[in-house]
């Protein structure tokens, strides 16, 4: 019961950390660094959990971040994330716009971990430089520490954003989730500073 317990919570760590590590170098320009604070919540039926997250995002091309989140109940959770922008709209055609993003993340919760790889397509439609509307569709799997099965899960989210000055981005995200018959509501909030443009 206390693992089923355990790995509901590291499925849900998951999907409020992949809405979280979401907004990051999708809103910035070419070239652009920057470091963003975010905070989170997630709600699966009864269950919900709240968590804060800190990135940095290197030309707008890789990101790298740590999460903590706190599950109703008592449980903690701490994670590791990584994603590589491999595709990027200004490297395309007008024919062929969209981004492709490939993310990776570990996440520990009470010594149990679990890994998660995917892959996400996304759209931005408007200004980098004011405001944006990013719809973006992601599949990924996630496998556990002691041998139980993997879980694979679509989420949809959607981003909007907007420019405060030159350096500071307000956005919000919402997403949803559905893994293992489950659906998971998901919200995030940050702020994100672009302090270097190559």
């Amino acid at each position: 019961m206390k693992f089923r317990f355990i790995t509901s919570s590291i499925l849900l760590i998951f999907f409020l950390t992949s809405s979280t590590i979401f907004s990051q170098s999708e809103l910035l320009d070419k070239g652009e660094s920057a470091v963003s604070i975010l905070g989170s919540y997630a709600q699966r039926g009864q269950g919900s959990i709240s968590g804060a997250a800190a990135a940095a995002s290197i030309l707008s091309i890789f990101d790298i971040g740590f999460s903590y989140a706190s599950i109703e109940g008592g449980s903690k959770a701490t994670g590791g994330f990584a994603q590589l922008h491999l595709i990027r709209e200004y490297m395309m055609s007008e024919e062929f716009s969209l981004n492709l993003t490939l993310f990776g993340q570990i996440t520990n919760v009470e010594s149990l971990t679990s890994k998660t790889f995917g892959a996400s397509l996304y759209k931005k439609l408007g200004n980098s430089s004011s405001t944006l509307v990013i719809p973006a569709i992601s599949l990924s799997t996630t496998s556990y520490e002691g041998g139980r099965d993997n879980s694979e899960a679509i989420d949809f989210g959607l981003t909007v954003s907007g420019r405060v000055g030159q350096v500071t981005i307000m956005h919000f995200t919402t997403s949803y989730t559905v893994v293992e018959r489950r659906d998971i509501l998901g919200i995030t909030a940050g702020l994100t500073f672009a302090f270097w443009k190559k």
